[in-house]
């Protein structure tokens, strides 16, 4: 884990613990991240951070603190994960580490993250948090994507572009995709 994403683990711990670190200046709060960074770098992000949101979800926590060495508990380090077998991939779209298993999961949401994140970007002028989209639970992240399409479909005006949004918000409303290519085929002139 870089010192970046010890940064992410410990602002985080800020949020929902808002005295956390309170009691240091920049300078110190800058050792406090070093020093979680010494505990936390042999681990993989996803696995801490997901020990953290277990840790605030657990009621019996409630105003405590965690701390570094209780969130790495019962976590296989980065190393050794390398080693029993566990086959990992780097996504070629955002540059993790993934877990072979659920690569093509990853691969998905990643794909439809940057689609959108350029999208917006494009059309809309805003520039949205991919962090976000890419921790949002499947069901929360689906319905935002087909409200996404649903705005950004009156505003495009290239019909292969209309077409693939169209038959995105019919895959994401559980139905089949359209096979007419009848507008698509005059854009390219075939």
């Amino acid at each position: 884990m870089s010192i970046d994403d010890v940064s992410k683990i410990v602002d985080k711990v800020r949020i929902y613990r808002t005295s956390f670190g309170s009691q240091f200046d920049k300078a110190g709060l800058s050792k406090l991240k070093v020093e979680w960074h010494r505990v936390l770098e042999p681990y993989d992000y996803d696995d801490v951070n997901r020990k953290l949101d277990e840790f605030f979800k657990d009621g019996n926590n409630y105003a405590k603190y965690p701390d570094p060495y209780g969130l790495v508990k019962f976590l296989t380090k980065h190393a050794d994960k390398l080693k029993i077998g566990h086959q990992y991939v780097r996504c070629n779209l955002c540059g993790s580490l993934i877990d072979y298993e659920y690569y093509d999961t990853h691969y998905d949401r990643c794909s439809s993250v940057n689609y959108i994140y350029k999208m917006s970007l494009k059309y809309f002028g805003k520039k949205l948090n991919k962090e976000k989209m890419m921790e949002a639970d499947k069901k929360l992240f689906e319905d935002y994507y087909l409200n996404f399409c649903q705005n950004l479909l009156p505003i495009v005006n290239s019909g292969i572009e209309k077409h693939l949004i169209e038959n995105t918000i019919r895959i994401l409303q559980g139905k089949e995709p359209s096979t007419d290519f009848k507008e698509v085929r005059m854009e390219l002139n075939l």
